[in-house]
């Protein structure tokens, strides 16, 4: 009959058994769902986005001065140069109606390259096809539709001049906003419009319903969505006339604050569009800002074979989302507040309700996506406004990007079983009281120093000129990354002292607090072992199993069958075992004299208790 100890040890191996099983099980589960998951977030982010970027960006934006000759009848007229400086060198509008018309249009409209004599007649007459003169300088983008300028102005007399240049002063406008933007309709030149004049020129405004425009946020404000529009030609000529006419007329003038240069190019090589949403500002202080922006998406996402092993994966990601969903809610009904108790609980839950977010967003932009495609066939002459679904591509991509933070970070919890793992979750927990403690005196001082060097490099210096860009700077000098040329140029001697203040009292001795706070809460988790859970203690069981599967050893936790011929004891043996043994130790010197008798002349074998116990515990 098997004993009490045999059946508890064999009890204790079953249960890690399906422990470990179980353990397994999950692990493998998710790492196939964080594949396939993977899988559908990178499908839509081309490795090569960035060299279309690049590209883009040096063509069209960064191109240095160049100086080129057209050739004869190639439409360009008697202008000997093609482009200017690039964009980031624009300080005034002078430089930027010279960059428009020198530098972009001829990168957009290559119309020179026709009657270029270094071209075949078979290049020649590819060139000349419809389809083809879409195409940009480097022949590898199309333009999609046309491109357009959009501008956003003030009204007159928007803020108040000082008494004493009352008189002298004709005409404040302040910075964009809202509430003083201008929305009225003029004639050529911003003169007042004639009411019964109904056409649409660059003068008449367009609200941001008509242009489905949306808000945009620049560098030194967020605009609105209309405008007064300006769209330039299919070709340089037009397009060039279009320039003319506007610079003439004085279509940006000091009631300017944001000119919107939008258009969009199709890569055909690599299925990608670049969307293009340069934004030049124009403050009330005068010069241009440039703030260009680029978008690398993909619409058309369904083209290719791979792409069908893509959706395949978007359905079993899918599905696995349900099954999520169902498991939790079936946890929440059968564990209701306790539920929330759990830290996991809300990482999990988390991700579901993201997870489902984006199920939405990806068919609204798969729609909306659709919606676009069918304008452009029908009138691919039109402006395309890509402002929205791009708005919706960075949102769905960075719900994503959430997903699989958390998806990832949820590897933590499925490795709690070994203490190793769980160590830095325990230093945490260890950590979080004197670290809430702390982080309320770094802040405070952090604080003070942000609102002094705010206060006093405010005027000077362009990195302190808003609250958030001081808080930015000082983050940043707390890593070590700084001008201080730029911080003594501003501020010759109470920059430098406050900023060694500031060096020795937050980089030095702040930070090394927060450091010896982290390090003494992970030395008491180390030698705390009440600290450490060591759930199933799964490793050692899977090493154990692993060894007796090598021939190494004997799986730990196994269980020895009984020996009916040996008795085998534990050091710590309760009372009433001991004393079976001892029985038995007694029942075999009894049988041994039996079968011995020469052993009765010999002095009698005498085995104290004591001794016996130290027998049986060897």
């Amino acid at each position: 009959m098997p004993d009490v100890e045999e059946l508890s040890a064999a009890r204790e191996k079953r249960f890690k058994e399906m422990k470990m099983h179980g353990v397994i099980r999950e692990i493998i589960f998710y790492v196939a769902f964080l594949y396939l998951l993977m899988m559908v977030a990178y499908s839509n982010r081309d490795p090569r986005s960035s060299d279309v970027y690049n590209t883009v960006w040096n063509t069209f934006l960064q191109c240095g001065p160049e100086t080129v000759t057209p050739p004869a009848g190639s439409g360009w007229g008697d202008r000997a140069v093609l482009t200017a400086g690039p964009l980031t060198q624009i300080t005034s509008q002078e430089k930027l109606w010279r960059w428009l018309s020198m530098s972009l249009v001829p990168r957009l409209y290559p119309d020179h390259l026709v009657a270029d004599p270094a071209l075949n007649n078979s290049d020649r007459v590819a060139l000349v096809q419809e389809d083809v003169k879409r195409f940009t300088v480097e022949h590898n983008a199309m333009l999609v539709g046309r491109p357009r300028l959009r501008q956003l102005r003030v009204r007159n007399d928007t803020c108040e001049v000082t008494s004493v240049f009352r008189g002298h002063v004709h005409g404040c406008r302040d910075t964009y906003g809202p509430v003083d933007q201008e929305s009225d309709d003029y004639a050529a030149g911003w003169q007042p419009a004639n009411s019964s004049d109904a056409a649409v020129t660059p003068w008449t405004y367009r609200k941001a319903s008509e242009l489905d425009g949306w808000p945009y946020w620049a560098q030194m404000g967020v605009y609105n969505g209309g405008g007064y529009l300006a769209e330039l030609g299919l070709d340089a000529n037009s397009s060039l006339g279009t320039l003319d006419s506007l610079k003439e007329a004085a279509w940006l003038d000091p009631l300017t604050r944001a000119l919107f240069l939008e258009f969009v190019l199709y890569h055909p090589n690599v299925n990608l569009y670049t969307v293009c949403l340069t934004v030049f500002e124009f403050p009330q202080t005068g010069g241009v800002i440039p703030f260009p922006r680029l978008f690398v998406i993909r619409l058309d996402r369904y083209v290719g074979s791979f792409m069908s092993v893509v959706m395949g994966a978007e359905v079993i990601v899918a599905c696995f989302i349900v099954f999520f969903t169902v498991r939790e809610l079936r946890l929440i009904c059968k564990q209701r507040k306790a539920y929330f108790a759990e830290f996991w609980n809300w990482i999990e839950m988390l991700v579901v309700t993201l997870s489902w977010v984006s199920i939405v967003m990806y068919f609204y932009r798969l729609l909306i996506s659709n919606q676009l495609s069918a304008q452009y066939r029908k009138d691919k002459e039109r402006f395309l406004n890509f402002q929205y679904v791009t708005m919706w591509e960075e949102l769905y991509q960075l719900f994503f990007s959430w997903i699989i933070f958390l998806s990832t970070l949820k590897f933590l919890r499925l490795l709690r079983f070994n203490s190793r793992m769980s160590m830095l979750w325990q230093t945490l927990q260890a950590a979080a009281s004197p670290m809430a403690s702390f982080m309320i005196v770094f802040f405070i001082v952090f604080l003070a120093f942000a609102l002094m060097m705010h206060a006093i490099l405010m005027p000077n210096n362009s990195e302190f000129a808003s609250f958030a860009g001081t808080l930015s700077t000082m983050f940043s000098m707390m890593l070590n990354k700084f001008d201080f040329a730029a911080l003594e140029s501003s501020c010759p001697l109470i920059g430098p002292a406050v900023f060694v203040l500031f060096t020795l009292l937050v980089s030095f001795v702040l930070v090394n607090m927060f450091l010896t706070i982290v390090i003494e809460a992970f030395q008491r988790v180390k030698h705390d072992l009440s600290m450490q859970q060591n759930e199933y203690e799964i490793v050692e069981f899977m090493l154990g199993r692993m060894r007796a599967l090598v021939g190494l050893g004997n799986r730990k936790g196994q269980v020895q069958p009984a020996s009916h011929g040996y008795v085998t004891a534990e050091p710590d043996l309760d009372d009433a075992r001991l004393q079976r043994v001892l029985k038995r130790i007694d029942l075999l010197v009894d049988t041994l004299h039996d079968e011995c008798p020469d052993l009765d002349d010999e002095e009698p074998v005498v085995v104290a208790e004591s001794k016996k116990r130290r027998i049986i515990s060897a």
